[in-house]
């Protein structure tokens, strides 16, 4: 879980795609589900920093997880996101 903590933290702050795809790696090996959705948005939300069309793929996954896990605030706020894009 620290791996993917700082996977996530990196590719945040650093504007690391590659980081961000780590976490999404790590995290999707786990049974966490609501780490592995966070990941996901991370993801989504790096990759629409730059345009990558990809970004709506990683959206779309991490809100059936958090939908999985009924984590309703976290998927509300990721709709939110996304509707003010």
């Amino acid at each position: 879980m620290t791996r993917i903590a700082y996977a996530l933290a990196r590719g945040r702050v650093l504007d690391d795609l590659s980081a961000a795809r780590s976490a999404v790696a790590l995290a999707s090996t786990t049974e966490a589900l609501n780490l592995h959705a966070d990941a996901r948005a991370s993801l989504a939300e790096l990759l629409a920093s730059h345009a990558d069309m990809e970004a709506q793929t990683h959206r779309e996954i991490a809100l059936e997880l958090y939908d999985q896990k009924k984590n309703n605030a976290a998927a509300e706020a990721l709709r939110a996101s996304v509707s003010q894009v």
